[in-house]
């Protein structure tokens, strides 16, 4: 088993502590909401062009299945920085 001195920190420490990202957990937690809030409209636009049938459905279905993965690690990265 690992020992628990050599657990890396929480994902909004380790962005801090390079300078580059928010200064508190909070302001991290408020950052993924805002780019799972984009998420969900990009994944909006997409569901409208293949309605309108404007785009090849291949490219769309690539890109709003990696939409869908972005959205799945931004929702557990909010979780746990909740915890």
């Amino acid at each position: 088993m690992a020992d628990s001195s050599c657990a890396l920190p929480p994902l909004w420490e380790r962005i801090t502590a390079r300078g580059f990202g928010p200064g508190s957990k909070s302001e991290f937690a408020a950052k993924l909401n805002l780019g799972l809030m984009e998420l969900e409209e990009s994944l909006y636009w997409m569901e409208l062009l293949e309605g309108s049938r404007l785009c090849d459905g291949t490219n769309l279905d690539w890109l709003k299945n990696e939409a869908g993965e972005l959205t799945a690690i931004h929702v557990t990265c909010i979780k746990k920085t909740r915890l």
